[in-house]
């Protein structure tokens, strides 16, 4: 797809089919005929949307149709995840994938994120399996919104890396083609404006180069943050993994922001190293960027403990 005004230098980005620089989507609700207009603009820098569980109570013909239109364009559609932790819960798994097969879902979640207590190995593989034999992709999912029987953390705010390394090679090995790093978890850790970056940032950063980062899609919650605060976390991703790091739960009427965040072409107030830094770097380096420009110093060192 060309790019309007495309003789301008831009910071390079990776092109579909990707397996990094993914942007995934959370659909809360947003009406058909403005994702069909919106994705018109965007839908080359879309690679997946969760079509979110909040829509449970919604027409069932205008949620088929919202997912022919993401299809059209190209787009991996994933059901709600607690869709399915309440088929599990009430032992109506076959049921809900042969209706989410009918209704055109190509992929699904594995997680437990809204539940007390996270699955085992063994119920994680026989769930795992029986998705892939109806034809689902899958995508795994690590961490809990609240502390509570979260493995993935020492205390409220810090994370386990090893912890959360084997968990996510464990979904990769059931077959997932990513992991979702939850979203709250991350700004426990880091904060909501990534105010604590500096002393536990290493924490993200040190679990991503364990891992691989291509396998994890780290989400950025699209409730309760503010409008600043999401894009100071989604600047601090960029800044610490580079603008082709994966991030998830993106609203619709805000993948324009997270695009030109990843460019370094948006004034990101409150994020460190927040002021345009692609065109800062050019403007240092007589109109070429330097290869790095998006490392502005967040983030403590790798191990990060001085």
């Amino acid at each position: 797809m060309p790019r309007t005004f495309e003789f301008l230098t831009v910071a390079d980005r990776t092109a579909k089919p990707r397996t990094s620089g993914l942007t995934t989507l959370a659909d809360f609700g947003i009406g058909n005929s403005c994702v069909e207009a919106t994705l018109e603009l965007w839908h080359e820098v879309i690679d997946c949307v969760k079509v979110s569980a909040l829509q449970i109570t919604a027409d069932d013909k205008a949620i088929r149709r919202k997912i022919a239109i993401y299809k059209k364009w190209g787009i991996d559609v994933q059901v709600g995840g607690p869709i399915l932790e309440l088929a599990r819960l009430q032992h109506k798994e076959k049921e809900t994938f042969e209706r989410m097969r009918d209704m055109g879902y190509d992929s699904l979640e594995i997680s437990a994120e809204a539940l007390p207590t996270q699955h085992t190995f063994e119920e994680e593989k026989s769930f795992a399996d029986l998705a892939l034999k109806y034809g689902f992709k899958i995508h795994g999912e690590v961490g809990k919104k609240f502390p509570g029987g979260d493995r993935l953390r020492k205390s409220p705010t810090e994370l386990d890396v090893d912890v959360a390394a084997r968990e996510i090679q464990m979904y990769c090995d059931l077959g997932c083609d990513f992991v979702y790093f939850e979203g709250h978890l991350l700004r426990a850790i880091i904060g909501d404006n990534a105010e604590h970056a500096p002393e536990r940032g290493w924490q993200i950063t040190e679990m991503a180069r364990k891992v691989g980062q291509d396998k994890v899609v780290f989400e950025v919650p699209f409730t309760y943050l503010s409008y600043a605060s999401k894009r100071i976390l989604q600047h601090w991703l960029v800044t610490a993994l580079g603008p082709n790091v994966n991030v998830g739960n993106v609203q619709l009427d805000e993948i324009a922001e997270l695009e030109t965040v990843r460019l370094g072409m948006f004034p990101v107030f409150g994020g460190a190293g927040g002021d345009h830094p692609f065109i800062a770097s050019s403007a240092a380096h007589g109109g070429t960027a330097a290869g790095d420009w998006w490392k502005v110093g967040v983030g403590a060192k790798p191990g990060g403990r001085g």
